[in-house]
């Protein structure tokens, strides 16, 4: 199942948005149109390779459900495909240990969960700008 919001004939190309969750998909969905960004969201990291082979995708938005090896690894050549990516997860460890796999990983921003979509907006604005090591909210001695 593809739940998309649909960008504007003109202009950049949407943002690719991957989440299992049809709860989240719909508020993000929402909230993101409303605050004028586009984003195409789909269910899996298989139908995402599949668009970022054919390229144009400017920033892709990954709500990991799980944080463990095996997500990080099946992600992995998701954050490597030169993409601009945003970790979006509430398995956050209070250790930081998440935050920094993602930044080694090559993430573009990590956000822990919940954020609202008018942040998460913002957020995406400042990668599509060239904002990197992006951590929200944002922590100090962590």
């Amino acid at each position: 199942m593809v739940n998309t919001v649909l960008a504007p004939t003109t202009g950049p190309s949407p943002i690719l948005f991957v989440c299992a969750d049809a709860d989240h998909r719909e508020l993000y969905g929402v909230g993101m149109r409303a605050h004028g960004m586009a984003a195409t969201f789909i269910t899996t990291i298989d139908h995402a390779r599949a668009i970022l082979r054919h390229g144009g995708v400017p920033v892709i938005i990954l709500h990991m459900a799980a944080d463990d090896a095996g997500t990080w690894s099946e992600c992995g050549d998701i954050i490597r495909s030169g993409t601009p990516t945003i970790v979006l997860t509430a398995h956050v460890r209070a250790d930081g240990r998440s935050r920094r796999q993602a930044a080694a990983a090559g993430c573009a921003a990590f956000i822990a969960a919940p954020c609202t979509p008018i942040e998460l907006v913002r957020i995406v604005e400042r990668v599509l700008a060239g904002e990197r090591g992006v951590v929200w909210p944002e922590v100090v001695g962590v």
